[in-house]
């Protein structure tokens, strides 16, 4: 009977995947003979093991429910196809009744094939305990799946037999307890196959997939052990950018599922691009990188001898000589030591070799690689450019089929992707966001969708912002980025091979980037993936912290732009954090409204990876975490809206002088100090001053959501410029400092008279939102992965609060919201005013009812950058305004300038009608949480050290660092760094630095 199972169970698994995934090419008049085959088998078969029954079709299209659970029709893969009334012939005699009665222990348990207790007859089944029994009856195996008892509740989440919320100790009915059965019965089937596939619940990849690291050092790992199997891939790119002769090799790291590598299915590849994983270098800027000799750019396109193979091998013939020292390694600058050189704080790379092990237990393949000028690839690390692009654009040619790999860096045995579907998704956070996007608009065929997190659009927008610059010189530019993530540094002979060209390169490169000023120049729109030829074709989840400051919220509106723009399917997800992934790398998870990001992710890759129809093409276009309560998340059917609040302003002058010189104003500030910047919002938004001008509106009598990109007009003369030229942003001399870098910064606040909570981050550009625990050890990951808590962003108390912000240089008067709009400079002339329109960073924010808000300009900003010397300039009071998009809501309001300490009364309130913000009968925003208790308070700071302090501990206290004279080890990282006092700061710079 096992065998006769066990032999049906694979049968109807493989016509379950065929149906589903389209993997085996499976004509539909075949499918059709194969179900018939299967249903007239079915009806001979006896009963399965533990008294279940054989699982039922799907074919009813009955949905998924959290205390009746059901197979999903929508992306749900059944293991059988009997027919209803099949499944009910082939039930013992003691199974329950198809019926919404709650069914009791006795009948629970004669239904599994368990003897009965006295008095499991007067017992109600609870959710709970039917979970426990039906999954504990099937013997999913510890071996196989890595699955415990206490893994039930996460288990059955997985399956989509319970929702996150559902209440366990609710009663459990006949049919939930049929429908209940019938899923883990198709899991089990699915486990235990055979041949392995992926298997679809919920509309969502399940883990069904045992896991091994491969965080292990190179004599304790083997792929012959492991259930993942890794390799390194190297791909031929198109062009020699360190002139060597011969085309650039780019490395990649594989994982995937032993069945996939063996050939049990083709599988769907997760890729992520990221320069930082193979590891960093010391260098902050290129101060100690030798060049200056001059470089051709052309050269980067230069073309060099191809590799022709002499052998080839497999997927698992190159796996069997891989070694884990290929991914897994001290990186050497990145690391901490104490003051005598001992390595105390091992920073491990691959850093993200763990990140995707949801996806590798659930049947995709990971791909990761750092790109050109990284350790183990060839050519120069070039920051954004369109050779970066393209070399990442090669690995996913190679898995599309359409390019050839090979599995050394010489090129000499070739190695194709023979495990792939041709499939690829990809998604990767900063960095690794920017080169999604980048990557979507070559239109390279097989990229089949991104999930950008915190990515940049315009490299342009990450270093300036409308003629000026956003970053200080020299830490923060293009060349001192691109030699930072240069990791051939790593390996001092292959440096060596590069070190001169390559200095020439990046001092060329700076000097490139200076020359242009702040303004955008060839530099730049070689950055610049918003323009061009754009060939998107891929559908796009655009995921952004609302209270990113690194890499700003204007990132991902520019995307979304041009997305839309090329007609391919967007969506926004927008969370109250700052720079971060909502799963915090699986260090910690921030659920997404009713559902876990990973929940998202999965669907969404499932949908457009392995074409299971989930409906996740059809999520709303925006969903937005409120900033009045992290527990509620608003849909929107559109980011664009047609509705705004127009702000005006009066003022009891026609003139407004501001300067620059914060000290004399009292006005200077700490910027990685909330202590600091804090109470400067405060003040700037409840007075003017002599360094800035603040107009402030009305109490608003409703809540009114702002949604999307605040413009400021306004109209200024500049003044004067005193002191020596910009020591922190040194320029070409053809461009004068009364010229350049003279910006005006808008701050539209959020204030009122008592503390409201609000999503701050912990210093002001680099920091994190605070989070609090809401369940610790509560996320299940499967297949023995690290169960982790489950946390929410924490507000803060305050009275003020930064909604949006932006920049505009005086001498960019032209510049608009695309970045190519800021290429050419004005020169100033004293006394003369221009018009400006300050694109300020976009938000979706509630204003809540009692609340006003106040529009302060200011020169510089302090939270930003530095600035030598001093300058002034004159505002037309009466030109300041401000278009304020919102969610549904029309009207207009006048803001009031604020000379001293004081706020107006909404009887100086303009053409607003005494404060009355609905103008004329405006409906209230139908997606805003009116929730009165906005002061949630503030909680403890647990920002996220988890993932490195984990990654410390695993490396001392399981002897993982290697004992070699490879560079990455001990010994050798020590000898590398110079180590001495200071060592520990180089390690913490670095690890800081990452983006």
């Amino acid at each position: 009977m096992r065998k006769k199972f066990a032999a049906q169970a694979r049968l109807l698994l493989s016509v379950v995947l065929s149906l589903s995934l389209g993997l085996a090419g499976m004509p539909v008049q075949a499918i059709a003979e194969t179900q018939a085959i299967l249903a007239e088998q079915g009806a001979q078969q006896g009963q399965a093991d533990n008294g279940s029954t054989a699982p039922e079709s799907e074919a009813t299209g009955e949905s998924n429910d959290a205390s009746q659970p059901q197979a999903d029709s929508a992306g749900s893969q059944p293991a059988a196809d009997a027919s209803e009334s099949e499944a009910e012939a082939e039930a013992p005699a003691s199974d329950v009744a198809a019926t919404d009665d709650p069914i009791t222990v006795a009948q629970l348990k004669a239904a599994l094939g368990q003897q009965p207790a006295e008095g499991d007859d007067q017992q109600q089944a609870t959710l709970a305990a039917a979970i426990d029994a039906v999954i504990g009856s099937v013997n999913l195996g510890e071996d196989l799946t890595g699955y415990k008892p206490e893994d039930n509740r996460g288990l059955a989440i997985n399956m989509g037999i319970v929702g996150y919320d559902t209440d366990l100790s609710a009663p459990c009915t006949g049919n939930a307890f049929l429908k209940m059965r019938e899923t883990v019965n198709t899991f089990k089937a699915a486990a235990h196959a055979q041949m392995k596939q992926p298997l679809f619940l919920n509309g969502m990849a399940q883990p069904i997939f045992p896991f091994t690291t491969g965080a292990v050092e190179e004599d304790k790992y083997s792929n012959e052990d492991s259930d993942i199997i890794r390799y390194s891939v190297w791909v031929e790119t198109n062009y020699d950018t360190d002139g060597d002769g011969k085309q650039d090799m780019v490395k990649a790291v594989v994982q995937l599922p032993r069945a996939a590598a063996r050939g049990d299915y083709k599988a769907a590849t997760i890729f992520e691009a990221r320069p930082y994983i193979s590891g960093c270098t010391p260098f902050g800027d290129i101060s100690e990188v030798p060049g200056g000799e001059g470089y051709d750019m052309a050269k980067l396109h230069s073309k060099g001898q191809v590799h022709v193979p002499s052998s080839s091998t497999t997927t698992m013939g190159a796996a069997a000589k891989a070694k884990s020292s290929e991914w897994y390694y001290v990186s050497p600058y990145e690391s901490g030591y104490d003051d005598q050189g001992n390595l105390t704080d091992p920073f491990m790379d691959y850093e993200t070799l763990d990140w995707y092990d949801y996806y590798l237990c659930r049947g995709y393949a990971v791909v990761e690689a750092a790109g050109l000028g990284t350790r183990g690839s060839d050519g120069f690390e070039t920051c954004g450019s369109d050779v970066e692009i393209d070399a990442f654009k090669c690995i996913i040619e190679w898995l599309h089929g359409d390019r050839q790999g090979f599995a050394d860096r010489e090129g000499t045995c070739q190695l194709p992707a023979d495990w792939s579907n041709g499939n690829v998704g990809m998604t990767g956070r900063s960095y690794g966001g920017t080169t999604d996007f980048g990557l979507a608009q070559t239109g390279v065929e097989g990229l089949k969708t991104i999930v950008p997190v915190s990515g940049i659009a315009s490299w342009y927008d990450y270093y300036n912002c409308q003629g000026t610059r956003t970053s200080d010189f020299p830490g923060d530019q293009l060349s001192s980025l691109a030699v930072y993530c240069a990791g051939r540094y790593i390996d001092r002979d292959d440096w060596g091979t590069i070190e001169k060209g390559y200095g020439n390169y990046l001092h060329q490169l700076q000097d490139d980037t200076l020359r242009g000023g702040s303004d955008y120049s060839d530099v730049w729109a070689n950055r610049d993936y918003t323009v061009g030829n754009n060939n998107f074709k891929c559908p796009a989840l655009v995921v952004h912290g609302l209270n990113d400051q690194n890499v700003t919220t204007k990132h991902f509106e520019m995307m979304y732009r041009s997305l839309k723009a090329a007609g391919v399917n967007t969506k926004l997800l927008l969370h109250q954090g700052a720079h971060m992934t909502p799963n915090s790398n699986n260090s910690y998870l921030v659920m997404t409204g009713d559902q876990s990001y990973d929940d998202v992710l999965n669907r969404w890759f499932s949908h457009y990876l392995y074409d299971v129809d989930n409906g996740a093409q059809d999520m709303p276009e925006v969903l937005a975490q409120s900033n009045l309560d992290a527990n509620v998340w608003n849909a929107y059917d559109s980011y664009s809206t047609n509705t705004a609040l127009k702000l005006g302003s009066s003022a009891d002058r026609d003139t407004i002088s501001l300067s620059s010189d914060y000290a004399g104003a009292g006005m200077t500030l700490d910027a990685s100090s909330p202590d600091s910047w804090r109470p400067f919002h405060e003040k700037i938004a409840n007075a003017s001053s002599s360094s800035n001008a603040t107009f402030v509106t009305p109490a608003f009598d409703q809540d009114v959501t702002i949604k999307g990109t605040v413009s400021v007009k306004f109209d200024v003369a500049f003044g004067e410029a005193t002191g020596e030229k910009d020591d922190a942003s040194p320029r070409s001399s053809a461009i004068t400092p009364e010229s350049d870098n003279m910006p005006v910064t808008a701050m539209l606040l959020d204030v009122s008279d008592q503390d409201f909570g609000a999503y701050d981050s912990t210093s002001s550009r680099w920091g994190k939102v605070p989070v609090q625990t809401l369940k610790a050890n509560d996320y299940f990951m499967a297949c023995g992965l690290d169960i982790i808590d489950v946390k929410q962003f924490s507000a803060t108390p305050t009275k003020a609060k930064v909604i949006e912000r932006g920049w505009v240089d005086l001498a960019n008067p032209q510049s608009g919201f695309e970045s190519q709009t800021a290429s050419g400079s004005i020169k100033l002339e004293k006394g003369k005013y221009n018009s400006y329109t300050l694109y300020l960073q976009p938000n979706v924010y509630t204003v809540a009812q009692g609340h006003r808000l106040a529009l302060v300009l200011l020169p510089y900003d302090q939270e930003y950058v530095s600035h030598d010397g001093t300058y002034t300039f004159d505002i037309n009071a009466a030109s300041v305004s401000a278009s304020i998009p919102t969610n549904g809501f029309d009207g207009s309001l006048t803001a009031s300038y604020l000379p001293t300490s004081g706020k107006p009364d909404n009887g100086n309130s303009g053409d607003n009608n005494g404060g009355n913000t609905n103008n004329g009968g405006a409906t209230n925003d139908p997606n805003i949480n009116n929730n009165p208790n906005h002061n949630e308070g503030g909680a403890e700071d647990e920002t996220n050290v988890a993932a490195s302090a984990k990654k410390g501990q695993a490396a001392k206290g399981t002897g993982l660092l290697p004992k070699t004279s490879d560079p990455t080890s001990l010994t050798a990282c020590v000898a590398l760094a110079g180590l001495g006092a200071g060592s520990v700061a180089l390690g913490v710079r670095a690890r800081r630095r990452r983006r």
